[in-house]
């Protein structure tokens, strides 16, 4: 089940190092062009209009180049302008840039720090992702916006929004600088790698200050059975609340979990998940439905779908079996070395070298020797943690029971991963698939469509395995933000990868609404009102509901009511997000 999907991937976050330097920095002689910029207080040069898009600044029609790159006639008819930049690989990076379009010299983007969005149409005919920088200067060429970005393989011209959270200012005004050059170099810095002899992009038009009308999605994960049923007769169910205020919202499902009742990483609290019948009641109710994986790998360090690939391959160390890069891009260093350490004869206590950052239920195997008791290659599941050093274990899933002990003292080094983890994504991918193939036993289509990651977590094995497994809309599914088949600005971004925020808002992609610590009613309202001033697609997420969480779902719900009575914004869920037309556009 391999499908192509036409690919959006937002710019990531903070500039890393080599952004102060290198090709196209100051200094470097592709500089020349800025001095020839268009004086925007030219007389009599309006504003371009704001279009679907935004406003257009820029066509690749002339510019300056540092070696690889041109601009060229697109003989495919399908480029959204006429000429287009070809960015081919170069050593020291390539990079080209451009002056704005006469019609846009009066062009001052509105708005104080942190800035303007940022869109442009790009094509990637690689098999690989690649990255780069995109750059607006001002006229003197002293004042500069940058950010990183990558593009996903694609066949189609895909349109890159880039956000004020994901920028870089160089000096740059507010308000005062007006975009008279964009930029965009080859970026060898990023988790993908360098460029290779032969790679190229593409792209057309760039535009500021993108339109759209902003969108809210409310969605759920793991398919808790209080989504569907009310938990007490004082606590109304997930659905109830949405509904009451006149939403339909989203369900996140884990096939395996439905029907069932089990610990399944959340601790000692046993959980009731929705039946089938649940799932497609509301359905049929006008819900949207999507994949949350068919396990839902979870660890303590919110490893997530990770563990099935390399890291959970080498769980107990991965420090000195990973690329460098990887090991970089994580922060791993020695205390991530995490094996059995040491047992006392007759106990359930294991010992470990590290803090274990395991979650009850947690499953290891052990890989090359075992503690006295246990057996190397069979399944043990987390049934306690003494401490961040020690954890008990059992024999099963579900309630944990036939805890296992000891059978003599040890001390040693024992290595143990996650159960079918790969050294590759093959793992990750077969249980995205499974996700899928759940869904659609259920006669639910929509699989690979909208996806959710278990814990928010991914690294560049879990983005190859979800761009094989053809997902369109994914939250939180790599280092550079969310997927979209057209190019509307989201947030984005991954957990435990500093500097690398990759969302369009200045805020998470998502809101918890159940999140420890829970948000404040003004996180809430200050979450609806940027989601609102940056036309952007804002999200929550929610999972069990019980008192002591349900509160803040129904303050998000009223207070998007009453966005919606004002016209602010459209409350929708995602199949309807994929028939959705922004009104005039």
């Amino acid at each position: 089940m391999v499908t192509r999907r036409q690919v959006l991937i937002l710019g990531a976050g903070a500039c890393v190092s080599a952004c102060g330097g290198g090709a196209g920095a100051p200094g470097n002689a592709v500089n020349s062009t800025v001095s020839s910029a268009p004086n925007r207080a030219v007389p009599g040069a309006g504003p371009a209009s704001q279009g679907v898009y935004g406003t257009r600044i820029a066509e690749w029609t002339q510019g300056a180049s540092s070696g690889g790159a041109s601009i060229v006639a697109d003989t495919s008819g399908s480029a959204p302008s006429a000429s287009v930049l070809r960015l081919g690989q170069g050593t020291p990076a390539t990079v080209l840039q451009q002056a704005v379009l006469p019609e846009a010299w009066d062009v001052i983007p509105a708005g104080t720090s942190p800035g303007f969005s940022v869109g442009v149409w790009a094509r990637n005919p690689q098999a690989r992702t690649l990255n780069f920088t995109f750059s607006i200067l001002n006229a003197q060429g002293n004042h500069e916006i940058r950010w990183n970005c990558a593009v996903d393989p694609s066949t189609d011209w895909v349109f890159l929004t880039m956000s004020p959270s994901q920028q870089l200012a160089m000096g740059w005004q507010f308000g005062v600088d007006a975009p008279a050059v964009v930029r965009i170099a080859q970026q060898d810095a990023m988790s993908e790698g360098s460029w290779q002899a032969g790679d190229y992009l593409l792209f057309g038009a760039v535009f500021v200050d993108l339109g759209n009308r902003p969108l809210f999605f409310l969605t759920f994960d793991d398919g808790f059975a209080t989504q569907c049923h009310a938990p007490t007769s004082s606590v109304l169910s997930g659905r109830q609340v949405v509904e009451q205020y006149g939403f339909k919202g989203t369900l996140f499902i884990v096939p395996s979990w439905l029907g069932t009742s089990g610990k399944f990483g959340y601790g000692m609290r046993s959980n009731t998940f929705m039946s089938a019948d649940d799932v497609l009641a509301m359905r049929a109710q006008g819900w949207s439905v999507g994949s949350h994986t068919n396990t839902h790998p979870s660890s303590r360090d919110n490893a997530g779908l990770r563990l099935l690939g390399p890291y959970g391959y080498f769980l107990s160390n991965p420090v000195d079996h990973l690329p460098t890069s990887y090991v970089r891009t994580w922060g791993l260093d020695a205390s991530h070395r995490r094996r059995a350490s040491g047992a006392t004869a007759g106990s359930p206590v294991i010992q470990f070298e590290n803090p274990h950052r395991f979650l009850v239920n947690l499953p290891i195997v052990f890989t090359d020797q075992a503690p006295p008791g246990f057996a190397v290659g069979t399944v043990y599941y987390c049934q306690s943690i003494p401490s961040d050093t020690s954890a008990t274990f059992a024999t099963d899933q579900g309630s944990l029971k036939n805890t296992v002990t000891a059978g003599a003292g040890w001390s040693g080094l024992a290595s143990y991963r996650y159960p079918g983890s790969a050294s590759d994504d093959s793992a990750i991918y077969a249980d995205i698939i499974a996700g899928v193939d759940g869904l659609a036993r259920l006669g639910i289509s929509t699989g690979t469509d909208y996806f959710a990651l278990p814990q928010g977590s991914a690294d560049r094995y879990v983005r190859s395995a979800c761009l094989r497994a053809g997902i369109r809309w994914i939250r939180g599914a790599s280092d550079h933000g969310h997927s979209f088949s057209v190019g509307r600005p989201t947030g984005g971004g991954l957990s435990n990868i500093l500097d690398q925020p990759g969302g369009w808002l200045a805020q998470p992609d998502c809101i918890q609404t159940d999140g420890l610590p829970a948000p404040t009613l003004d996180q809430i309202k200050q979450y609806a009102d940027a989601t609102v001033v940056q036309g952007a697609c804002g999200c929550s997420y929610h999972h069990n509901v019980v008192s002591d969480t349900v509160g803040n779902l129904d303050a998000l719900c009223a207070y998007l009511k009453t966005k919606v009575d004002a016209n602010q914004i459209d409350v929708i869920t995602l199949d309807e997000f994929a028939r959705y037309r922004r009104p005039g556009a």
